[in-house]
């Protein structure tokens, strides 16, 4: 029999991720919040932030790298 509760896991995946997003510096941090949580375009993410693209761009790769090495 199956018991596994496929709700509990997911929110236990989500709370995984958020820790995980918390412990990155701040300014790959809020690049993460702005992109996935707001659903802003990098090139929006530059704009609200007054940052070059290829900054935004960059840093939004090393966070991703960091937590897909968290993982």
């Amino acid at each position: 029999k199956d018991t596994r509760n496929p709700g509990f896991e997911q929110a236990v995946a989500e709370l995984r991720l958020m820790h995980l997003v918390s412990g990155l510096p701040e300014k790959q941090r809020k690049l993460v919040v702005l992109r996935y949580v707001h659903e802003l375009k990098p090139r929006g993410i530059a704009e609200v932030l007054d940052e070059p693209l290829r900054t935004v761009q960059s840093r939004l790769h090393s966070a991703l790298k960091a937590l897909k090495k968290s993982l």
